[in-house]
């Protein structure tokens, strides 16, 4: 583009002794980022299909395919994660190993002061959600980005656990439309 090799910019990127480099106008094989665009492209087209996600989620699990490809080995880096490559130290692997992106998980209903565990209340003490990512910035290693079902809202929860297929909660089902009242 003609806004990155303005003038302008060539003085800020001396000022700060950044190289800079473009690859030629209609050949982006010179660019070896574009490969690994195009493999990351792949992986969300092929996930969202298998895995039937919401056309709306699109960029939820474009976020979450880097974050798991930089936590798993590569043939190119001697079967080392990116990261470990990156940093220098060991990287665990646990938190991929406990959700797949658009699993149906229950996490607590934290800011709900109406329910206090009355027995027949029409609100549950969990609500029902998908995963979508993981928090890094917020709470500890293993918190996890959901989409809230009933609000559509992305909550981060470390207190999340997986919806068993055939679980008969039918208060969260309800609520989420999932059975017809």
């Amino acid at each position: 583009a003609r806004v990155e090799i303005s003038r302008r910019v060539h003085d800020i990127l001396r000022a700060h002794c950044v190289d800079d480099w473009q690859s030629e106008a209609n050949y982006q094989h010179h660019n070896f980022a574009e490969h690994r665009w195009k493999h990351i492209k792949r992986c969300v087209q092929r996930f969202m299909h298998c895995r039937n996600v919401s056309p709306e989620a699109w960029l939820l699990c474009l976020k979450w395919v880097p974050d798991a490809m930089n936590h798993t080995s590569e043939e190119s880096l001697d079967w080392r994660p990116p990261l470990e490559v990156l940093t220098g130290q060991t990287i665990d692997i646990s938190i991929l190993l406990m959700f797949l992106f658009w699993d149906v998980v229950c996490v607590s209903r934290h800011d709900d002061t109406q329910y206090r565990g009355q027995v027949g209340s029409k609100k549950s003490s969990e609500m029902r959600g998908r995963f979508v990512g993981f928090a890094w910035n917020v709470g500890h290693a293993l918190t996890f980005k959901i989409l809230a079902d009933d609000t559509k809202k992305v909550i981060c929860r470390s207190r999340v656990r997986l919806s068993k297929e055939g679980e008969n909660n039918l208060k969260l089902d309800t609520e989420a439309g999932a059975v017809p009242q």
